[in-house]
């Protein structure tokens, strides 16, 4: 009776942290990130093709941008240089969601935001056709301000592990870099709860195995529930001691 309760509790703790996603990013995960066509530098290529070479992290925005882009993304540089010293095996791509923008725009951009280790970053424009297509399947919306022609949209990091799947999505300007190591940790299929603690730890409970398109209980959730195990045996075994002696007397 006692182990089957500590089963029903461990199980609950188990359902409780896979299903600790918002609503708005359960429609969004764990699917292939569109198979558009973008135009980098020196080659046309597929998204998904370009992300199943390296985990990447995908940022929107767009070269005219007079609001939150150019901040956002110097902020975000500075956030990854620590990563990037750190050797993590990853990619930042930055596409234009605007019509207007043309790969030369995005070399401009690149040269202001002027990243540290420049051949890992990459600046590119998606095929106009194609870029509502992309924009609806990683849920990002943008409007276009008629008096200044700006367009309208939230921050947002994307992150892609090496299979092409989208693992994390974060909108939000002040990303801190917690949130930041938590998408490095992800797109290397490593699961990290969405309600963890600004605490960085090398141990999750989880991995997600996007081949098979489930989570796997990992080490983290051994070490997690040891304690807890330990002091149940004891206390069972403290317990039968004491009716042993008693039928004994």
């Amino acid at each position: 009776m006692k182990a089957a309760t500590l089963s029903a509790v461990l199980i609950f703790f188990l359902a409780a942290s896979v299903s600790a996603q918002t609503d708005e990013e359960k429609k969004f995960l764990y699917r292939e990130v569109p198979d558009v066509s973008i135009q980098l530098l020196n080659r046309r290529a597929s998204l998904l093709a370009f992300c199943k070479e390296e985990p990447t992290i995908i940022s929107l925005a767009y070269s005219r941008c007079a609001g939150i882009c150019y901040p956002f993304l110097l902020t975000l540089r500075d956030n990854l240089a620590e990563a990037e010293k750190e050797e993590k095996k990853f990619r930042v791509l930055i596409i234009s969601f605007d019509e207007k923008d043309t790969q030369e725009n995005m070399q401009t951009m690149a040269g202001a935001i002027h990243p540290q280790n420049t051949s890992r970053w990459f600046f590119g424009t998606i095929e106009r056709s194609q870029i509502k297509t992309f924009t609806q399947a990683v849920g990002f919306t943008f409007t276009l301000d008629s008096l200044s022609g700006q367009l309208n949209h939230p921050p947002i990091v994307i992150g892609v592990n090496g299979d092409g799947t989208i693992v994390r999505i974060v909108k939000k300007f002040d990303i801190s870099n917690n949130e930041l190591w938590q998408v490095y940790h992800e797109i290397e299929d490593e699961f990290v709860p969405f309600y963890k603690e600004n605490i960085a730890t090398s141990i999750s409970c989880f991995t997600y195995d996007s081949r098979k398109g489930k989570f796997i209980v990992s080490w983290g959730m051994l070490l997690l529930y040891t304690p807890a195990i330990l002091v149940a045996i004891l206390v069972w075994r403290i317990f039968s001691i004491k009716k042993i002696a008693g039928v004994q007397k």
